[in-house]
């Protein structure tokens, strides 16, 4: 109604439904409630709601810790590689990265 005064009342909360980077993930939102000078006027249905947002993926800026083995000329530029101590700057929490090798 015109002229009537409605906040949101108390901080509300959000999560996503998991952790993973995707598009349109749901979050849900609970804790809602309203706040104002007409809040009295009004009940409100449910205390909670739902939106979607995206994830995106985080950067790793640097990969550190692979080292080459010294080798004897063999007519190629091949290296062997070394990466069980990589290091990832970037990597967030305890999320678990490791250097992929192909053949």
């Amino acid at each position: 109604i015109t002229g009537d005064v409605l906040t949101l009342g108390a901080a509300p909360t959000g999560n996503f439904s998991d952790k993973n980077v995707a598009n349109g993930k749901t979050v849900n939102i609970t804790g809602l409630s309203l706040g104002g000078a007409d809040a009295g006027n009004y009940t409100l249905a449910s205390s909670t709601a739902t939106t979607t947002a995206n994830i995106t993926p985080a950067t790793i800026s640097a990969i550190t810790g692979i080292t080459a083995a010294n080798k004897v000329y063999d007519g190629t530029n091949a290296a062997t590689l070394a990466t069980g101590g990589a290091g990832f700057t970037g990597r967030l929490g305890a999320d678990v990265l490791t250097v992929a090798t192909s053949t």
